[in-house]
């Protein structure tokens, strides 16, 4: 989809991303050439559960007796995106780039818009009890797809006024029953953000009329749908 609105010549003004689709949003941002898209495509297609985190028995251990927040390690997910197409520094990148994640205290989104990229993009994808919070200025960062998995409202809050909203990933197959209680949890979940993304697409009120004469701001706004690497 970022490739047909290349070809449209759709410049976005900037990008938003929540969870999985900030990764994209900070990548496509950082390097939005033909050059930068196929970099993004190589990464998403030859992604594997490896890449994105480790378990381990210390690890659950830790976890099932409260001392660790989360089951899994994300040190392979921080180890993917320091190496990966994405700028080290938000602020740095080519097209103005917002990361989402989720005040875990008040269940605000927190738009990240400048600092360190691997850390924001790690607080923006820690799935709750997958992976444990970021801390980030005084609060504790999850998943922004809690709060916001389409940041539609968020792109509107930077100025935006026309948004292509663009699904960063789709389960491999949606008609599968999930299977084991990590799986049933992270799909459940992944519904419940569903229904709260399709409220909050409704809430941010109806496109602009077509023909208005006036300069836009275009924002492309990414999010997550129960995302799904291959083995």
């Amino acid at each position: 989809m970022l490739r047909a609105l290349a070809e449209a010549r759709i410049a976005p003004d900037l990008v938003v991303g929540s969870s999985a689709g900030a990764l994209n949003a900070v990548a496509y941002a950082s390097d939005p050439s033909a050059v930068g898209l196929h970099r993004l495509e190589e990464l998403w297609l030859g992604l594997r559960r490896r890449h994105v985190a480790s378990a381990s028995m210390p690890t659950l251990a830790r976890a099932v007796t409260g001392r660790y927040d989360g089951l899994l390690d994300p040190t392979p997910l921080a180890h993917l995106l320091r190496t990966g197409p994405a700028s080290p520094v938000l602020q740095d990148t080519v097209i103005p780039a917002h990361v989402v994640a989720t005040d875990l205290r008040t269940g605000e989104a927190v738009i990240l818009s400048d600092g360190d990229t691997t850390s924001a993009l790690l607080a923006s994808s820690a799935f709750p009890g997958i992976f444990p919070p970021v801390d980030h200025d005084g609060s504790r960062l999850i998943d922004g797809g809690a709060a916001a998995d389409i940041p539609l409202l968020q792109a509107e809050t930077l100025g935006a006024d026309v948004c292509y909203v663009l699904p960063a990933a789709i389960a491999n197959d949606p008609g599968a029953p999930p299977r084991g209680p990590l799986a049933m949890a992270y799909h459940a979940l992944g519904q419940m953000l569903d229904a709260v993304a399709r409220a909050t697409a409704t809430r941010s009120g109806p496109a602009p009329r077509p023909g208005r004469r006036r300069r836009r701001r275009h924002g492309t706004a990414g999010w997550a749908s129960s995302p799904h690497p291959g083995p």
